[in-house]
């Protein structure tokens, strides 16, 4: 279910249950699966397929920098899901390492595209809401008209910066 801050926004209930009904048509193997989207008395959620493991922002914080082979697996299966998913022409907009889960095989799967939208598709809303996480959204994403799958891959770009560095570039506390 979304922050109760979220709610005031008249349009938020309708495009996050649309949105999330966006993500329950992607079936891939590195993609976390949203089994429904829907609203029960008046707040909405995201039913999402129950997985073993941690973010990958836990192995982070577990282990620091990865080995750059280590690192570039797991960019790669990322990839892998952004390019179903771009081809399909739903873009993450979120992307970052607290919506990547790293399983006990090692496997990794990209969750949370529930503010996914279909690339090109009008917002409902031109509310100030910014959906996404500052260190991770391209400097396009403070201008919802223009976002496509390019946010996704520059997110990917500063996931593999850190993976590599264990820290992000650079730190924000407000969108780009």
């Amino acid at each position: 279910v979304p922050h109760e801050f979220c709610l005031a926004d008249g349009t938020f209930v309708t495009r996050f249950v649309r949105e999330g009904r966006l993500g329950e048509q992607l079936h891939h193997p590195r993609i976390v699966r949203i089994l429904e989207a829907g609203e029960a008395g008046g707040r909405p959620y995201l039913a999402m397929e129950l997985i073993e493991g941690r973010t990958l922002k836990q192995v982070l914080r577990e282990r620091g920098a990865l080995p750059p082979g280590e690192a570039l697996l797991v960019v790669r299966d990322v990839a892998e899901a952004l390019d179903y998913a771009h081809a399909k022409g739903v873009v993450h907009r979120d992307l970052k390492p607290d919506n990547i889960m790293v399983l006990p095989s090692g496997e990794v799967r990209v969750m949370d595209f529930g503010i996914a939208r279909l690339a090109g598709q009008e917002a409902l809303t031109d509310s100030a809401l910014f959906l996404g996480t500052p260190l991770y959204a391209a400097p396009e994403m403070v201008d919802p008209r223009a976002v496509d799958h390019r946010v996704d891959l520059y997110a990917l770009g500063i996931i593999l910066f850190e993976l590599l560095q264990g820290d992000v570039p650079f730190r924000a506390d407000s969108p780009p």
